[in-house]
Order: C-alpha cells, then sequence, then structure tokens
C-alpha cells in the first residue's frame, strides 16, 4: 500500500494528501475530546498539560528526526552502491580490451546485454519491489563465458582476474542493492510515528482555550507539520520507488555509454 502511493502520486501531492487527511483526524479528535473530557480542560490543568506535552512532544521529535536521518544516510548510501556497482562494469569493460578478440567479444556482449537488462528490466521491478530472476541467468552466463577461456599470457592472466574480481564486486552491489529495494521502516515503528501525531493532537485538545478557533488552528498546524515529516520518511524507505528513486544513469555514464550507443536485442536473446 505504501509503495503504491508513492509510486502513483508525485510528492507534493503525495505530502498534501497526507496533510489533509491527518488534519481531518486531528480535528475529529478535537471535537470527540471536548465532548468527552470536558473535566480535564481546566485552567489549573493547563500548566501540568504543557509539561506532559513538551516531554511527549521532545520525545517523538527526537525518535521523528532519528528515523528520518537514519532513512537519508541509507537513500544518500544506496545511490553509492550503484555507484560502486557501475564503477565495477565500467573496469569489467576496461579489462575486456585486453583480453584475446574472441572472448573480448564474448564479454562486451555480455556486459552490454547486463548493462541493459538493469536498466529495463530490473529497475522497473525493483520501483514495485518485484524479482527478476533472468538477471540471474546472465550473470551465469559470465560465469561460463569465463570458464571457457584459459588465459595463456601474464598479461591475458593479470587482466583476467581483474575482471572476475569486479565482476564478484558488481555482484556483491547488487546484493547490496537488492536489500534496499524492501522498505527500510519496520512496522511498528511506522505505526509509533502515526500514533504519535494523534498523541500530540489529543494532549493538545485537553488545553483550555477561550479562542476555539485558535485552538483548532494550532491543532491543524501541528498535525500538518508533523504528517508533512512522516511522509518524507515514507518516500525515503523505499529509496527505489516513487519520483525520488534512486536513478540507474551512472549505468549510462562514460565507458559504459557505449552500451547505449548500440540497439541490443531484448535479455532474454542473449541466452
Amino acid at each position: 500500500m505504501q509503495r503504491t502511493l508513492i509510486n502513483l502520486l508525485p510528492p507534493p501531492l503525495l505530502f498534501l494528501t497526507l496533510m489533509i487527511t491527518m488534519s481531518s483526524v486531528a480535528a475529529l479528535i478535537f471535537f470527540i475530546t471536548k465532548k468527552f473530557f470536558p473535566s480535564v480542560a481546566e485552567k489549573k490543568s493547563n500548566q501540568f498539560l504543557s509539561l506532559l506535552i513538551g516531554l511527549i512532544s521532545g520525545n517523538y521529535a527526537f525518535l521523528l528526526g532519528f528515523v528520518i536521518v537514519n532513512l537519508w544516510q541509507n537513500y544518500q548510501h544506496t545511490k553509492l552502491i550503484v555507484i560502486t556497482e557501475s564503477n565495477h562494469l565500467a573496469l569489467m569493460t576496461f579489462d575486456s580490451f585486453a583480453l584475446p578478440p574472441v572472448i573480448q567479444d564474448k564479454l562486451l556482449d555480455g556486459i552490454g546485454h547486463y548493462v541493459h537488462h538493469l536498466i529495463d528490466y530490473e529497475w522497473p521491478a525493483m520501483r514495485w519491489g518485484e524479482p527478476t530472476p533472468l538477471t540471474d541467468t546472465l550473470i551465469h552466463k559470465f560465469f561460463i563465458t569465463l570458464a571457457s577461456f584459459t588465459p595463456q599470457t601474464e598479461i591475458e592472466k593479470t587482466f583476467y582476474h581483474d575482471f572476475l574480481q569486479h565482476l564478484n564486486g558488481a555482484l556483491e552491489s547488487r546484493r547490496l542493492r537488492l536489500n534496499n529495494v524492501d522498505n527500510q521502516l519496520v512496522a511498528p515503528l511506522l505505526f509509533i510515528l502515526i500514533f504519535g501525531i494523534f498523541l500530540n493532537v489529543f494532549l493538545i485538545s485537553l488545553f483550555k482555550s477561550k479562542k476555539k478557533h485558535m485552538h483548532i488552528f494550532t491543532i491543524i498546524t501541528a498535525s500538518s507539520i508533523l504528517s508533512f515529516n512522516v511522509g518524507l520518511a515514507l518516500l525515503l524507505n523505499f529509496p527505489f520507488s516513487g519520483r525520488m528513486a534512486v536513478s540507474p544513469v551512472p549505468l549510462t555514464e562514460n565507458i559504459l555509454s557505449r552500451f547505449q550507443q548500440e540497439k541490443w536485442p531484448s535479455s532474454k536473446d542473449a541466452l
């Protein structure tokens, strides 16, 4: 449900929808609180409520800030993983040039199909959290190609070994990338973040205020700000979904751009 909303709604509309929904619930909580807890809303209780709200809202703000910072760091780390993966694929391309033409053509062809498959199939699949089994088949083809070739000279052995090292590095980066496809915010923590908004709204509603409209405005403003921050956490929760998704652009830059300048058949045709 979260991933679907993030994919279908642009960030401004997602924030607006979340803020309107939470503000409407906050206003409902206000009127219910005033109806069922009239005895609590006394002037002498305001000082105690101020201390209680300060304690709870302070802890909630710290938790929400901590969650957003960690999700942002994970988002930036995910971008770094993609860059590292593209670096390994670029170095694999350079290493291929030092190998004999027969094996070189096979490896370059394999890299080209693999890069195109990542961009055309795996990235759209990651957007919805779906697997792409064909990628494993393309990876397996690399090892079949390498196993069919025995380097003879020291130069061939050196670049063959480097190619294999960078292939392993690219696969390791891919595993780390796929690990970040699913949501990083566990359900209990997400529940606490949403429940915290309603708890703060409920406590603010208990205040005794002469100006009812100003009281409602305060509650709606507070719920909107908190909802905006929770919405930001939801966006960062899925690094490969929505308009803020981590881009595959590093896979199309520098030496890897040579694979974008040629027309490649479907990944299935490469098997």
